[in-house]
């Protein structure tokens, strides 16, 4: 189960004097992926695997982003003001930091994407989401997670390439789990900070056509793995939708 890694400095290793290993070697001993390479584990055909990786810079889409921006959202709700915020936003804090590093560590059992366009792509993307003001990243956040929830409840339907694989399935499900549990305490963030709901839909809004923009990109690889693209950029739209 994803949520088995063990405290930052566990030791991995029972025989080991309690010498204190860094923290993707406890998650490797959390049971979610094997101790060394091997791409057999994840029972993935080649060209799956491959589709994967491509995909995987999308999936680690703002995790390091979204860490930071939580850990300061904490001051905003301190503790002893809002008790309930803030502890669920140190959840979030930890949960970004599992995620990161189970993404991380998936890469070692798949091969490199095949082109670094994949990459820059989204890096540039983040660089446009970059904001000194908390309360707008926070709104940017918020809408990545839900393209990552969008994007992890596909991949995870029954009938797309990666279903023989339970092990990768049983965390990018996790992980789908946790970022709508995100998305919910950003709202009620939002909501108690009094953003105007306008200004708060259009952040939203040009996050998340944005990133629509850039999974329509990967329509090829989505296709490779039986995700129907139409499917995904419809539920993007969707979400983009002005609710009242």
């Amino acid at each position: 189960m994803l949520h088995e890694v063990q405290p930052k400095n566990a030791d991995i290793n029972p025989n080991s004097n309690n010498t204190k290993q860094p923290f993707v070697r406890a998650c490797y001993a959390a049971r979610w992926w094997p101790k060394t390479a091997d791409p057999s584990f994840l029972a993935l055909e080649p060209k799956v695997a491959q589709s994967v990786a491509d995909l995987l810079p999308m999936l680690l889409c703002g995790e390091a982003s979204a860490e930071l921006v939580f850990a300061h959202a904490t001051k905003i709700f301190p503790k002893d003001k809002h008790p309930a915020l803030h502890r669920k936003l140190q959840s979030i804090e930890e949960d970004e930091k599992r995620h990161s590093v189970a993404l991380t560590g998936l890469t070692h059992l798949l091969p490199s994407p095949s082109s670094s366009t994949v990459t820059k792509q989204t890096a540039r993307f983040l660089r446009r989401l970059a904001s000194w003001d908390l309360v707008t990243h926070l709104l940017r956040i918020s809408a990545i997670d839900t393209g990552v929830c969008i994007i992890l409840g596909e991949l995870c339907r029954p009938h797309t390439a990666l279903a023989k694989s339970n092990k990768l399935i049983e965390v990018l499900s996790s992980i789908r789990q946790d970022e709508g549990r995100h998305v919910r305490i950003c709202r009620e963030c939002i909501d108690a900070l009094g953003v105007e709901k306008v200004a708060a839909f259009n952040e939203r809004k040009e996050v998340l056509e944005d990133f629509a923009a850039l999974m329509s990109a990967q329509a090829e690889t989505l296709i490779t793995l039986a995700v129907d693209p139409m499917r995904i950029s419809k539920r993007f739209a969707y979400q983009a939708r002005y609710k009242k």
